[in-house]
């Protein structure tokens, strides 16, 4: 009934077999890759950063993406220019900007907060009772385009 990941799987491999027991080698991405679709292209002015963490999704979130947890009160931003940057980046550099935090959790939904005034919010926790071994993670956009410029 707890959600421990999910995202979308690049490939799966049996790593061996013993027994009834199989053991899977699995490859896969969360949610920010599919976030990651399309590049933002905008300047934004005297808003704050929970407005422009919206505006973002609603604008390149393709519909598929919510903002439930983008918390309001953020600082308001004087002057910021994402120019063709993923929206991951874009929510980095907003968040730096503002000393905020960010994530994309396994419903699709974006995560925007100050994590100094409430700490309870947490990207991810994994505890004894989690079926993981090996855990390994990487991100690889290299040959993320949309569109070539030229």
């Amino acid at each position: 009934g707890v959600r421990v990941f999910a995202g979308i799987i690049d490939s799966v491999k049996l790593a061996r077999s013993t027994g009834g027991l199989n053991i899977w080698d699995v490859t896969a991405q969360d949610y920010t890759f599919q976030l990651n679709r399309r590049l933002v292209v905008e300047t934004y002015e005297g808003q704050t950063a929970d407005w422009i963490a919206k505006d973002i999704i609603l604008k390149y979130g393709q519909g598929i993406f919510t903002t439930n947890h983008v918390m309001p009160g953020a600082p308001t931003v004087v002057s910021i220019m994402f120019d063709y940057m993923a929206p991951a980046d874009c929510f980095k550099k907003l968040a730096e900007y503002c000393g905020w935090e960010w994530y994309v959790d396994y419903y699709r939904d974006v995560w925007f907060f100050d994590s100094e005034e409430d700490p309870t919010y947490s990207a991810s926790s994994l505890n004894i009772i989690t079926p993981f071994r090996n855990l390994k993670h990487s991100i690889d956009t290299a040959g993320l385009r949309n569109r070539i410029y030229v």
